[in-house]
């Protein structure tokens, strides 16, 4: 104790208790025991919160410690004065006070007992995560390491059928060859009397198309020297028609020589091999010939076949013009090629008017000359356009498509006579051609 006297030490009380009135937010204009009940309440009230769920007032560890410490020294203080306090308010302040030390001494130690409980569970959590990096890590090498062992798998099972598809690419190429050597060997030793056969024909002034149906309503075939025009809408049958009477005509021993405008001819071959295998061999007796100005200009890989001749552009008709024209000269005398030219409307597209005219003019005209039979095929829904028109004005005989939902028919116009004029429902598919039944009527 100090020599101070008890006024003085009511001074130094007083400031003590301000002191911890401020540093527990306890304002307004209170007496020295207000404020001393006020700051005992609140402490209560502090001491009495969860660490962990702390309430509106929060109070860190190191308050707390700071409130003890006031409250110790409040302690020393009130109890050291004299006079000035009742003895009941002393005992009482004094009683607070220890319960209040010996519940922060317990709340700072169910602090500490927290804290190493978080600690162990942060140190847990964190071996815990490592065991589960490692596991993670493992699994993932794992999966890598069978990922490739599938991949490796994968690869020679690929190479595998790689391998096996290439020798039995090989053995076809054998049997292809074989079969187009017996075949251009069959064709050739068939070809004199076919060719006698179509000279009998010939003497009708017509040629059958190869589909019975059609032969009958053309009573006969197609007439001799003609040119004729397929027009119709894409998929009513124009293209399985001409490639069905392409394929028959070269087993009955015509030449034919096929021009394009809007495919390759790799594709030309590969829908007439779907009718008739040997068609390559046509190509190596030379019967066949295809023309094809279409893939130069569009950069596909040309064919190393005979029998197929490549124009630069789609619009070199003089090329095309002079081509016919070398290949017809190799042809037997007394036996007329049939020419096929597709793509028409590519060529409308591409050439002046006056230019296509003069194209058209020129090979219908030789055609005629060489009693040629020419099919021209063109995709188009009507013939009121006047390039269509000009073009058809040319024309011995249209033979028109037409779809109306799912059915497909029709129609012949001029080509002489025929049996009816009617539009005939058709079937076809890639490899067949059929009309269904029609009405027979004395048309000239």
């Amino acid at each position: 104790m100090t020599g101070d006297n008890p006024s003085e030490e009511i001074q130094k009380l007083t400031e003590l208790v301000d002191n911890l009135a401020r540093l527990l937010g306890i304002e307004g204009e209170l007496s020295l025991d207000e404020k001393i009940e006020k700051i005992l309440e609140k402490i209560i009230y502090l001491t009495s919160i969860d660490s962990f769920n702390l309430g509106p007032k929060e109070i860190s560890r190191e308050k707390s410690l700071e409130i003890k410490e006031k409250m110790l020294e409040l302690k020393e203080k009130f109890l050291s004065s004299k006079g000035e306090i009742k003895q009941e308010d002393n005992n009482r302040f004094k009683n607070l006070v220890e319960n209040v030390t010996k519940e922060l001494d317990n709340k700072e130690i169910e602090l500490n007992s927290r804290e190493r409980v978080l600690a162990e569970r942060e140190r847990e959590i964190s071996e815990k995560e490592a065991k589960l990096d490692a596991e993670k890590k493992k699994i993932l090498d794992s999966v890598t390491i069978a990922k490739q062992q599938y991949m490796e798998m994968i690869d020679a099972e690929v190479k595998r059928k790689e391998d096996m598809l290439n020798s039995k690419l090989k053995v076809i190429e054998a049997m292809e060859k074989q079969l187009n050597s017996r075949g251009q060997k069959a064709i050739m030793a068939e070809l004199p009397e076919l060719e006698e056969i179509i000279k009998e024909e010939l003497k009708q002034r017509k040629i059958k198309t190869g589909i019975k149906k059609l032969d009958d309503l053309l009573k006969g075939g197609i007439p001799i020297s003609s040119n004729t025009m397929l027009i119709g809408p894409p998929f009513s049958g124009k293209k399985e028609l001409i490639q069905i009477m392409v394929a028959s005509m070269l087993q009955r021993g015509l030449p034919v020589i096929f021009i394009t405008f809007e495919e390759p001819a790799a594709s030309i071959l590969a829908d007439l091999t779907n009718i008739s295998p040997i068609v390559d061999a046509y190509l190596q007796i030379g019967r066949l010939y295809i023309i094809d100005a279409f893939s130069m200009q569009a950069g596909i890989e040309k064919l190393d076949q005979p029998g197929i001749i490549y124009i630069e552009s789609q619009t070199d008709t003089k090329g095309v013009l002079e081509s016919c024209d070398s290949i017809v000269r190799n042809f037997a005398k007394g036996i007329p090629p049939v020419f096929v030219l597709t793509g028409i409307t590519t060529l409308i597209n591409l050439i002046d008017k006056g230019e296509l005219i003069k194209f058209f003019q020129i090979f219908t005209t030789k055609r005629k000359m060489e009693e040629s039979i020419s099919f021209y095929v063109l995709d188009n829904n009507s013939i009121d356009d006047p390039d269509v028109q000009a073009i058809a004005h040319l024309m011995d005989g249209l033979i028109l498509f037409k779809k109306e939902g799912s059915k497909s028919f029709l129609q012949v116009q001029g080509l002489t006579d025929v049996e009816s004029r009617d539009w005939i429902e058709t079937e076809f598919t890639r490899t067949t051609f059929n009309l269904k039944s029609f009405t027979l009527s004395k048309i000239r």
